[in-house]
């Protein structure tokens, strides 16, 4: 009996052993660019393209001792009719990424003059083309500026971009549109007219290439032009959308009763091109219309966004 009792209050002891050893383990520090381990972010609005007049609004985390840090650069949404680079969701994802340790910045890109014009494919095309030139100067004017004393304390190396809806067309032709690409005469067109491939929004002489793209209801003209050469992506879309399409389809569907207008290839089909040439590639599908992360009545964030957003950190932390 006396044996028993002594086998029993050695197993107390080793159980009471461990549940103190991992009481004692530490708790895991905050990691940067992973987490918010900054309160306070500043904005500063600055012009990229002196051409055009265009700004951009960069975010920065207060009291950073970093001088050589990754920068996401995004892009609004609005149909390439409206929007700016104050839209709830950039000002949102801009503040987030700058307590995460990141340097975000969020562009103003040309836009059509209304909606109607944008019917005319040729129109179309046109205003994607300028948007992604602009695009481009953004990021030349970003590469640029470390070499003028690098005043917003990024690295060079670590550029990604994304974007919302019409931003995040940008976003993924700026990821995915090479200049050895053969496009359709329309669209080769409307690229020799805006200053060829980079544009003729000025920052001349730095590359305008990026890291990775998070795509946000966003499309492609041709899966074509992905490739094994291409860059990683994470999307998110919203199944039956009737602006871009979650498959290939002709934009803006829903407000037009099926006109033919410019055809894009949605998340979908990128997903899958991109799997296919090797690249690595999220894909997030939601049920409903257009950016299903966005309330349609007021332009602000659901709590969809919140899993959206983690899962855009998540992503870039991967790619680092």
């Amino acid at each position: 009996m006396k044996k028993r009792q002594n086998w029993l209050a050695l197993a107390a002891l080793i159980i009471f052993a461990i549940a103190c050893k991992k009481e004692e383990q530490p708790q895991l520090q905050p990691a940067r660019y992973a987490d918010a381990i900054f309160t306070e972010t500043t904005r500063e609005t600055v012009t990229y393209s002196t051409a055009y007049g265009l700004e951009m609004d960069v975010y920065q985390p207060v009291g950073d001792t970093e001088t050589k840090r990754p920068v996401v650069v995004l892009a609004h949404g609005g149909g390439f009719v409206g929007g700016s680079s104050l839209s709830p969701e950039m000002v949102r994802l801009g503040q987030n990424l700058a307590k995460r340790g990141y340097v975000a910045v969020s562009i103003n890109y040309r836009l059509a003059p209304g909606f109607l014009p944008l019917l005319d494919s040729n129109v179309a095309a046109d205003v994607v083309i300028k948007a992604i030139g602009d695009a481009r100067a953004a990021i030349r004017f970003l590469r640029a500026s470390v070499n003028n004393g690098n005043p917003f304390g990024i690295n060079p190396e670590r550029v990604f971009m994304g974007g919302n809806s019409a931003g995040a067309v940008v976003a993924v032709h700026v990821g995915f549109l090479d200049s050895t690409d053969v496009l359709p005469p329309f669209f080769e067109t409307a690229m020799q007219s805006n200053g060829g491939f980079e544009g003729n929004s000025g920052n001349p002489g730095h590359a305008s290439e990026v890291r990775a793209v998070f795509n946000m209801a966003g499309g492609i003209a041709r899966t074509g032009w992905i490739d094994g050469d291409d860059v990683p992506i994470i999307s998110f879309h919203g199944v039956d959308d009737d602006v871009v399409p979650y498959n290939c389809d002709n934009v803006f569907t829903g407000a037009t009763g099926g006109l033919d207008v410019i055809n894009l290839c949605g998340s979908k089909p990128i997903h899958d091109a991109a799997l296919a040439a090797g690249l690595h590639s999220q894909l997030n599908a939601y049920p409903g219309m257009h950016v299903p992360w966005m309330n349609a009545n007021n332009g602000e964030a659901t709590t969809l966004f919140d899993e959206v957003e983690q899962k855009i950190f998540d992503f870039l932390f991967s790619q680092l």
